[in-house]
């Protein structure tokens, strides 16, 4: 899923999460900023092969009935000098967060 937005400059996304079954982004703004600019944001689930080159993690969003975890990223533009290139989402059962690394795990079907 793929999402653009306005925004101003300087803001903070404090919370990701889906209401009223529509995926949110929560933003702390200067509402009387006109300095607007537009921001890229990718949802990728827990499997999903992510760009690091290309997109930066923000927050994940973890459903307890089912342990289905989202992750959003943000697009931007990547520096020549970065490395790494693309990892598989996994998640390993018993730790806290979601580690990225290259290893792919085989998901169920959403």
């Amino acid at each position: 899923m793929h999402h653009k937005l306005e925004l101003p400059y300087a803001c903070n996304i404090i919370h990701f999460d889906l209401q009223h079954g529509v995926y949110n982004i929560w933003v702390e703004v200067d509402t009387e900023s006109k300095n607007l600019v537009t921001r890229e944001f990718k949802i990728h689930a827990t499997g999903d092969e992510v760009d690091l080159t290309k997109e930066v993690h923000i927050k994940s969003l973890v459903f307890a009935q089912d342990s289905t975890v989202w992750h959003l990223y943000e697009v931007f533009q990547t520096p020549e000098y970065v490395k790494i290139k693309k990892v598989n989402l996994t998640s390993t059962y018993g730790q806290c967060g979601t580690t990225a690394h290259g290893a792919t795990v085989n998901t169920p079907e959403r």
